[in-house]
């Protein structure tokens, strides 16, 4: 990382530039510390977007069988206490379809 105070304070601090010169070579040292600086935080930035939408699609998979597991506990819940034609369980057992072939989803998400 680049020591972006020192910088500044060669030249950008006009108290310190008041009639003074100075290396010319720091310019140019500083310019490319800069520019791969720059380089640097754009790669950064592109990898942690890249790292940021795949664990957004990996959470989105995650709670959609989350909710498929507990939209199954509940189906076989109500089969145990209604009976196998219980209709809340057959509610269940659709919703768990939905979700699974993503019917949910409206056309723009998908």
């Amino acid at each position: 990382m680049i020591d972006l105070n020192a910088i500044k304070h060669r030249h950008l601090d006009p108290e310190r530039m008041k009639g003074r010169t100075y290396y010319a070579g720091h310019l140019e040292l500083d310019l490319a510390a800069l520019v791969a600086e720059v380089e640097r935080l754009r790669e950064q930035r592109v990898a942690s977007t890249a790292a940021l939408l795949k664990g957004y699609e990996t959470g989105k998979a995650e709670e959609r069988a989350a909710v498929v597991a507990w939209l199954h506990r509940m189906e076989r819940n109500a089969r145990h206490w209604g009976g196998k034609d219980d209709e809340r369980a057959d509610i269940y057992a659709r919703l768990a379809d939905v979700f699974e072939c993503g019917e949910h989803r409206s056309e723009e998400e998908t």
